[in-house]
């Protein structure tokens, strides 16, 4: 197990690295852009758009016409999680090797409404927004719910050593992996409601992310003990229902989708039946640790440098695209995949690219390393860079305004 002197080392040497770069590929420095009229978005409340994490943009608007730059709202050092969207306002945190907060920004112009400590420094923890709370981990490993309305401290409980994954919230449930353990909570207390050990995250910094659907959680473990690495649990009790041994031991993020998982690990991608555990397909497409983007009929993930589609019904490889390295999770938004990397210098960007195709549509740079999920709603791409969170929209509405 590295220790967490050692992981605080890592992430200053990592931030070092990851300086911003100056503006080039169409977009200028300066002024934002000036956005078009808002429309309403649907909420991207939690990490990769929902507790079953199936990805950001199953029932939203991508953006249309030429990606420009609209704003940036700038943060002290790198920003290491997507944000939240909730009713026109983006929840993010920030802070990572400084004070730790949970800012809420405005969606249509980059403005900061507001600010909240946290007791720790947020690194990977991706804000879940539920009930008028903003919960989030830190590298402390506390647990931290804001309320949104005061902006002051619901409750804070500590885990673990340290937490990188992100909460999932559904039907009054929230859980989080936090090193050897997933915790269920009440999301509203913050008490703890049962635990389950699911053999830890390996020593790795990043952790994966707990789904939650219809009353069962899907936890996987990256650096698992034995062979099993994902499992199905009874959210009321924490209770096993099933458990699942791929190949080679060790899986990332599960995404849920219309009654399947879908998970990475070394080798590949496999589809596993949601109610009985059992494979439906393994795709030995190359190593994959972060979550796959899912369609009705591609499932998108990435495998080292190369971002790669399978079929969703057969794993059977359709098209592979090297876009220069990430460790964030694709976002597949009308028949558009939104990815960012973390590459060297002249890779960091944010690409469009045709799902049916994985064929670059556009690509837009000078804001460093992206290392989470874009995020897209109501016309617009949110993403979480070097320089802060950045919005970028295209000819059509481009700013998310609060529903109603």
């Amino acid at each position: 197990m590295i220790d967490l002197q050692a992981r605080r080392r890592w992430l200053v040497g990592a931030c070092a690295l990851l300086a911003p770069t100056a503006f080039v590929a169409g977009v200028a420095n300066g002024p934002a852009a000036a956005a078009t009229a808002a429309s309403p978005c649907f909420d991207v409340d939690q990490f990769l758009g929902g507790a079953g994490h199936a990805g950001s943009g199953m029932a939203t608007a991508g953006i249309t016409g030429s990606p420009t730059l609209l704003w940036t709202s700038p943060s002290s050092g790198q920003m290491p999680a997507s944000p939240a969207i909730v009713d026109g306002i983006a929840y993010v945190a920030d802070g990572l090797l400084g004070t730790g907060a949970i800012r809420a920004i405005d969606t249509a112009t980059g403005a900061e409404l507001w600010n909240a400590p946290l007791p720790g420094q947020p690194f990977g923890s991706t804000v879940a927004v539920v009930d008028g709370l903003a919960v989030v981990g830190d590298i402390d490993g506390n647990l931290t719910a804001i309320d949104t309305a005061t902006h002051g401290e619901a409750w804070t409980v500590a885990l673990a050593t340290t937490i990188s994954s992100s909460p999932a919230v559904a039907d009054g449930v929230l859980v989080i992996n936090a090193e050897d353990t997933v915790y269920a909570l009440d999301p509203v207390t913050g008490t703890t409601l049962w635990t389950f050990e699911n053999g830890g995250d390996g020593g790795y910094t990043i952790e994966s992310s707990a789904a939650i659907v219809d009353g069962i959680v899907f936890t996987t473990s990256i650096g698992g003990d034995g062979g099993t690495s994902l499992w199905a649990l009874d959210a009321a009790t924490g209770d096993e229902i099933w458990s699942y041994e791929p190949s080679q031991a060790g899986l990332g993020t599960p995404a849920y989708h219309d009654g399947t998982v879908y998970a990475g690990g070394p080798g590949g991608l496999v589809a596993v039946d949601a109610e009985t555990g059992e494979e439906v397909w393994a795709s030995p497409v190359g190593d994959v640790f972060s979550a796959p983007a899912v369609g009705d009929d591609l499932i998108i993930a990435h495998t080292n440098r190369d971002l790669v589609a399978v079929d969703a019904a057969t794993g059977d490889e359709v098209w592979r695209a090297d876009t220069g390295g990430s460790w964030s999770a694709p976002t597949l938004v009308d028949d558009v995949v939104y990815i960012g990397s973390n590459g060297m210098a002249f890779q960091q960007s944010v690409q469009l690219l045709d799902a049916a195709t994985g064929e670059q549509i556009a690509r837009i740079e000078g804001f460093g390393s992206v290392n989470s999920p874009v995020v897209v709603t109501g016309g617009a791409a949110y993403a979480a860079t070097a320089k802060g969170l950045i919005a970028i929209g295209g000819a059509g509405p481009s700013s998310c305004a609060a529903a109603g």
